[in-house]
């Protein structure tokens, strides 16, 4: 029983019976060694299929690797696509097939005439023949109709959408599947069902592509020896989040659903690509943090603020002194913002994370009267005060921004914030935060300024493609270009958009949305959560981005620089934060409006 007969080559190639006929078929079938493929499967022809499938396993040595994360993310019930790229043409078919088998034993692969003829496999695939000369044949409509019935039962459907393994393709400059072919794609958009990309990172032997080059012919006869040279070779897999249909929904016409489909199967793929994915580089060994200050020298120090009380809630009081009246609770805020900040890949690797701006900004922090803690702290610049003393070499953010002069109007009306933490107990509680938030409104009326200005921090333990992929979105979505013209980055930056991601396609898929971008990151970095700051700054403060800088002072973390106008903040939200301040200084302007551009 043979796979590959001498007549079928004939047949496929009217040249060969000019040439020799069967002789040279004969020898075509040695060279290519696909006579030992015959051989073998005279074996195992009649085996039991899942033998079958592990006998073929074992004899070529296939292996795969595929994370338990990515395991999870194919359903266990109901009917669904899966759509994947096609580099080796044999391999990932049967890997697949495995893969299958221990989650959904019901499914069907739609897969080339080489694996469609291995009788023990046979009842998991549905065959396209690449050899037939008729495209509109019996055998593809009978595909068509097998495929749809599978999924109409409920069941599990893979595909790989180009019909045919990757090969050198011009209008990519690279090896890449050709166009996903329009009538398997046009099956899958009218199917309605989820679809989950899986990504197979590997490649044929360069023989196979110069063959392909040659003659497209020659490259589909060469497969079967290919198909016996990828031995203990492990094919890398990566699984995408099931695409559900009202996020296909968003791509009604063919060609854009076509490119989206492809454009998220292959950017699983980057992390093969990006040397860097998981950016765990320490540029300074870490230090030691020093031992906490006693709390009855800080709370001695707290009793000599009622100068810089703001108020109290609850159990929490919020104060504002200049660093230079507290070096005690100075030095425990710089011993807890080296503790938070190295809990997520930040941080400077010092004892403490302190520096000059400090000797000059006040502290605004929260003390827990009840525990007699530090619960989080701001570190705030005041604008004009900055300017008339030091210029803006006195801002921090002129470290990591070249200033230009035209910003100096809105900088004399703005605090700056920075270095900003909660500590890790009480991170989860939403207190904490809305009490800095609102101890910043109380600075922003006493002190009569307009603007917040600070950088937020992307950790570097981020790969650079989920910091290209962020930056792409704030800038496309909340970016305030007129100020971002008075702002250039100091340090050159190597985060650049994958050239796989297709930037157009990206943004429409995310329309704004963190949580969209947290799930389109995730296929990619599994890691990858849109830092909470930003995510709040954006969506409660309506805060703008206006640059952004790698910092290598900060283990190489992506600063955003963010800035917010107290007119342009929400109207229940202001409200929110005012209560109980009636008696401040500006308040009723302020709220009037923010009133007045709510409507």
């Amino acid at each position: 029983m043979a796979l590959v007969t001498p007549e079928e080559l004939i047949s496929a190639s009217p040249v060969l019976r000019k040439l020799g006929g069967r002789t040279l078929a004969r020898l075509i079938l040695r060279i290519l060694k696909i006579d030992r493929l015959n051989t073998f499967y005279d074996t195992i022809h009649h085996a039991e299929p899942e033998k079958g499938l592990n006998t073929i396993i074992d004899y070529f040595g296939f292996k795969y690797e595929v994370s338990e994360t990515d395991l999870k993310r194919i359903p266990r019930t109901g009917a669904y696509i899966t759509v994947s790229n096609h580099p080796l043409g044999g391999p990932e078919g049967v890997i697949l097939a495995r893969l299958m088998l221990n989650i959904r034993p019901d499914f069907k692969i739609i897969t080339n005439f080489l694996l469609s003829r291995i009788a023990p496999l046979s009842g998991w695939f549905i065959p396209v023949n690449p050899f037939e000369s008729h495209k509109n044949s019996k055998s593809s409509f009978s595909g068509i109709k097998e495929a749809l019935g599978q999924l109409s039962d409920g069941k599990p459907l893979c595909i790989f959408p180009a019909g045919e393994v990757s090969a050198y393709q011009k209008k990519w400059k690279t090896i890449t599947d050709k166009e996903w072919q329009p009538s398997i794609m046009k099956i899958v958009q009218r199917a309605n069902v989820p679809v989950i990309p899986i990504y197979f990172e590997g490649k044929n032997s360069l023989w196979f592509y110069i063959l392909g080059l040659i003659n497209p012919l020659l490259r589909t006869i060469r497969l079967p020896a290919e198909f016996q040279n990828k031995h203990n070779k492990p094919l890398k897999i990566r699984i995408g989040s099931p695409i559900n249909i009202a996020e296909q929904s968003d791509f009604s016409q063919l060609s854009d659903y076509t490119r989206f489909l492809r454009n998220k199967t292959y950017a699983l793929g980057i992390p093969y690509h990006e040397k860097d994915i998981q950016n765990t580089q320490i540029l300074t060994p870490e230090e030691k943090i020093i031992e906490a200050i006693p709390i009855e020298v800080l709370m001695a120090e707290i009793a000599t603020l009622q100068e810089h009380y703001l108020f109290s809630i609850k159990n929490y009081s919020v104060y504002a002194p200049p660093s230079s009246f507290i070096p005690k609770m100075m030095q425990e805020i710089a011993r807890y913002r080296e503790i938070t900040y190295r809990e997520v890949g930040e941080g400077t690797n010092k004892a403490l994370d302190t520096d000059k701006y400090d000797a000059y900004f006040y502290q605004l922090f929260i003390w827990d009267e009840e525990a007699k803690r530090l619960v989080g702290a701001y570190r705030i610049g005041p604008g004009r005060e900055i300017l008339s003393k030091y210029g803006l070499e006195g801002f921090y953010i002129h470290s990591l921004f070249k200033l230009d002069e035209k910003l100096k109007p809105v900088l004399n009306e703005t605090l700056e914030l920075g270095r900003s933490f909660v500590v890790k107990e009480y991170q989860r509680k939403a207190t904490p935060l809305y009490l800095l938030w609102k101890a910043l409104l109380v600075l922003l009326l006493k002190f009569e300024y307009r603007y917040l200005i600070g950088p937020v921090s992307i950790s570097g333990r981020f790969s650079n493609i989920a910091k290209a992929l962020t930056i792409e979105f704030l800038a496309a979505n909340y970016y305030q270009n007129d100020l971002a013209g008075y702002i250039k980055n100091r340090e050159k930056s190597e985060i650049k958009l994958h050239k796989v991601i297709d930037r157009e396609l990206f943004l429409q898929v995310t329309k704004g949305d963190f949580a969209k971008l947290d799930k389109y990151i995730q296929d990619i970095d599994p890691n990858f959560t849109t830092p909470i700051l930003v995510r709040q700054y954006v969506s409660m403060l309506n805060t703008k981005t206006i640059g952004f800088n790698v910092d290598p002072m900060f283990n190489n973390c992506l600063d955003a620089l963010m800035i917010m106008d107290i007119r342009n903040a929400p109207k229940a939200l202001m409200e929110s934060l005012a209560k109980d301040l009636k008696d401040a200084p500006n308040l009723e302007k302020i709220l009037n409006e923010v009133e007045s551009r709510a409507h």
